[in-house]
């Protein structure tokens, strides 16, 4: 019984680490999507820096704004167009 006990608890474990393993490589692939479109956008508040390269406020809502568009599924395409028509 106390060996049935054990192995629960080792296969709880390796379920947690899966799981948190496969959201860490997500999480690592949208930053890496959200920084490759962010490099080829300007900031229009800076002079000539790419959106990830500023810390200007408006640079830190683009940002947010690619992040969550990647996270709804948008294709860097889609997310560029829907910057152009908002902010020209």
């Amino acid at each position: 019984m106390k060996l049935l006990h054990y192995y629960s608890k080792i296969f709880c474990i390796i379920l947690l680490l899966t799981f948190y393993s496969s959201n860490a490589l997500a999480n690592k692939n949208l930053e890496e999507r959200v920084n490759k479109l962010t490099l080829e956008l300007r900031c229009m508040t800076c002079q000539n820096q790419s959106i990830n390269d500023s810390e200007a406020e408006f640079s830190e809502d683009i940002k947010k704004i690619v992040r969550s568009k990647f996270q709804e599924g948008k294709s860097e395409k889609e997310i560029k167009l829907f910057l152009v028509e908002r902010y020209g």
